[in-house]
C-alpha cells in the first residue's frame, strides 16, 4: 500500500480523475494498491510534510489486514502542494454547491487561473478563465484588481469552434480590413453559455459578429 498525494489544483486531470487514469498510476507506481488523496477546498496547507503527517495514522486503516510494518510510503509530484484560494462558495437552486477558485501556477506560463467547480462533479471543471494582473503602475489590492485575459480558451472543442469561423472570414471581416466588409453582420448562437469564456473571445476578436447566448438561469 502507497499513498499518493494529488497537488491542489490538479484533481481535475485525467490521471487522477478518471478511472483508466487511476489504475495507470497506480501501475505506473508499481504497487497493488495506491490510495489517491486531493485537498480538501478552503483548507490552508503549508507544506507536503504537514500533508504527509496528517495522513500518517489515517492511510494503513485502508489496509485490508493487518498493514506490515514500518511506514506507509507517500509519493506526489515532488514538493510543490500547490495553491488554491476560493474566492467565492455558494450554493445554486439547480447544481447544489459550487466554488469560484484561483489556482496560481495552473497555467503553462505559471499564471492564475480562475475555475467553476460544482461540487456535485468536483473532477470537472465547468468553467475557466485566465487572470491577467492589473497594468504597469497600478497599485494592486489583491486578485479583484485582476482582470480576464479575452484571448484564453481553455476548451479544446472551443478551439475547433474559433477555428471553423476561419471559414467565414469574408463575412467577418469588418470595413475597411482588405475588403467590402459584410452587407449584413453574420450570426452566431452559443448554446449554453457557462462563465463566457467562448463568447468573450468572439466578442473581442469578431467584432462584426452578431452573438446571442441561450443558457440555464443559475439563482444563488
Amino acid at each position: 500500500l502507497a499513498a499518493f498525494i494529488v497537488p491542489q489544483g490538479r484533481e481535475h486531470e485525467w490521471m487522477f480523475s478518471s478511472e483508466e487514469g487511476q489504475n495507470q498510476l497506480t501501475a505506473d507506481a508499481g504497487f497493488s494498491r495506491l490510495a489517491i488523496v486531493t485537498m480538501q477546498r478552503g483548507q490552508s496547507y503549508e507544506s507536503l510534510e504537514e500533508v504527509k503527517a496528517e495522513l500518517s495514522p489515517l492511510v494503513p486503516q485502508l489496509m485490508p489486514d493487518e498493514p506490515p510494518p514500518g511506514s506507509i510510503p507517500f509519493l506526489s509530484l515532488g514538493d510543490d502542494i500547490g495553491s488554491v484560494t476560493v474566492v467565492f462558495r455558494g450554493t445554486s437552486t439547480l447544481s447544489g454547491e459550487l466554488f469560484v477558485e484561483d489556482v496560481e501556477g495552473a497555467d503553462d506560463d505559471g499564471g492564475t487561473l480562475r475555475r467553476l467547480v460544482f461540487a456535485s462533479n468536483r473532477n470537472l471543471i465547468q468553467s475557466e478563465a485566465r487572470l491577467q494582473p492589473p497594468a504597469a503602475g497600478a497599485t494592486p489590492a489583491g486578485a479583484a484588481d485582476a482582470t480576464v485575459d479575452q484571448t484564453y480558451l481553455s476548451n479544446q472543442h472551443h478551439h475547433s469552434i474559433v477555428g471553423a469561423f476561419s471559414l467565414l472570414a469574408d463575412r467577418l471581416m469588418p470595413p475597411g480590413a482588405g475588403g467590402k466588409g459584410p452587407p449584413a453582420p453574420a450570426r452566431a448562437l452559443i448554446v449554453g453559455l457557462g462563465g463566457g469564456s467562448l463568447a468573450m473571445f468572439l466578442h473581442e476578436h469578431f467584432a462584426t459578429l452578431c452573438l446571442a447566448a441561450v443558457g440555464l438561469s443559475t439563482t444563488l
